[in-house]
């Protein structure tokens, strides 16, 4: 139930934010994002961490509004509602602080059209149909910074991976 809520909450986001396009006025241009250019998974990078935020904080917020009722029928789905919302309210505030500290280092990314000598990269990891799937979603400028999201999500009992350098080379090792 809560992946179909989740999925549709995405959708109607970027349904949403989708409106009509003025036609570009020379076609075989291609703008890129400086972001995307220093590396196609940056730009993956922010896109999941930004959707992570606005959808997790808009979960929350509608389940936090929600009067719920206190016969006993309904006392499973209280209890169910409640663990949702206590997640989401604390993958709203991993996503946000993410946000904050990774802005920064993207923007440094852009302006430079490289890559920094050195990031550190936060996973976190998600329940997917076979297990659990990895999503990396913060660049931060320091092993510092890193591990301090790190310690939030594991003590709010978050799966992670252990912070790791930026760039990665081919393999997935540091470089």
């Amino acid at each position: 139930m809560l992946r179909g809520l989740l999925i549709l909450t995405i959708l109607a986001l970027v349904a949403g934010c989708d409106g009509p396009r003025p036609a570009a006025k020379n076609s075989t241009t291609k703008t890129q994002d400086p972001l995307g250019k220093a590396s196609p998974l940056l730009g993956l990078m922010e896109f999941e961490t930004k959707i992570g935020q606005q959808v997790n904080c808009a979960l929350h917020d509608s389940l936090a509004k929600r009067d719920g009722t206190r016969d006993s029928k309904a006392e499973l789905a209280n209890s169910v509602i409640a663990k949702m919302t206590a997640d989401a309210e604390t993958k709203c505030a991993l996503f946000r602080y993410v946000s904050q500290k990774s802005a920064p280092v993207f923007q440094v990314i852009r302006d430079s059209g490289a890559l920094p000598a050195e990031a550190y990269v936060f996973s976190f990891m998600e329940e997917a149909e076979n297990g659990f799937s990895e999503q990396e979603v913060g660049l931060f400028a320091s092993a510092g910074e890193c591990d301090q999201i790190e310690g939030f999500a594991r003590d709010h009992d978050l799966a992670t991976r252990r912070c790791r350098r930026w760039p990665r080379a081919p393999d997935g090792k540091a470089e």
